[in-house]
């Protein structure tokens, strides 16, 4: 088992402000606990290191919250269902690369996301499953060359336009 610190009735945790620490080490504190689950504000710390700070519902993330991975800094913002990244959200990794938009089972998923990278290139179109996927427009050195076109895989694939703007030239074709 592990232990609670905090209001309770009886054997369970209820009613106000309380902190579990569970067999693992991993440690939560709740603004709220209803019925022996958390609700509302809280603050988790993962034995490993990890962090999560937002919202509770019956136990679980549910609402806006941040986590940070303690292995990589890696950092998401956003919407949480279920316990998992869902929803609205931004991810911002260690690298310097961020991506914000639609998250489904805790993966970049949008129609119109859009990435950001560490060299300044930038990606805005469809995301499926983590990667550049369907149609999108990638900017790179600085905004000066730019890809328009289908992408699978994070990769160009299909039909596509390349552009290098300050000469006003394009190439079009299938990649």
């Amino acid at each position: 088992g592990g232990h609670y610190v905090g209001f309770a009735v009886g054997e369970e945790r209820h009613g106000g402000r309380g902190t579990y620490v569970d067999a693992r080490g991993d440690r939560l504190e709740a603004s709220r606990w209803v019925r022996g689950k958390a609700s509302g504000s809280a603050v988790k710390l993962f034995a490993g290191g990890s962090k999560y700070v937002g919202d509770y519902v019956d136990g679980q993330r549910h609402g806006m919250g941040c986590y940070v991975w303690a292995a990589t800094g890696d950092r998401y913002t956003g919407q949480f269902k279920h316990n998992r990244i869902e929803g609205r959200g931004e991810l911002r990794w260690q690298c310097g690369d961020v991506f914000t938009g639609s998250f489904v089972g805790g993966l970049p998923d949008d129609v119109r996301g859009v990435k950001r990278q560490a060299d300044g290139s930038v990606y805005v179109g469809g995301f499926h499953r983590g990667v550049a996927s369907g149609r999108g427009r990638k900017t790179f050195n600085n905004g000066q060359e730019e890809h328009y076109g289908e992408y699978a895989g994070d990769e160009r694939s299909g039909w596509g336009r390349y552009s290098w703007l300050a000469r006003d030239e394009s190439l079009a074709g299938v990649w």
